[in-house]
């Protein structure tokens, strides 16, 4: 027997999904990569600190 299944393109890397009954939908934890640059309170980039890509985390609620 096989499962229906529905891919849905999210561009993200996707690290777990969970179901939630009461609410009848899944949560997806994904993450990306961005571009951060740390400035000063003058809004100028810190040399000192590395800068470059870091992860952001987002939870994805999907209606099945």
């Amino acid at each position: 027997m096989e499962w229906p299944i529905k891919k849905i393109p999210l561009h993200r890397t996707g690290h777990g999904i969970e179901y939630h009954a009461e609410m009848q939908v899944y949560a997806l934890a994904t993450s990306i990569p961005v571009e951060f640059i740390l400035r000063d309170e003058n809004g100028d980039p810190i040399n000192d600190v590395e800068q470059g890509k870091h992860i952001r985390y987002v939870i994805n609620l999907l209606v099945p």
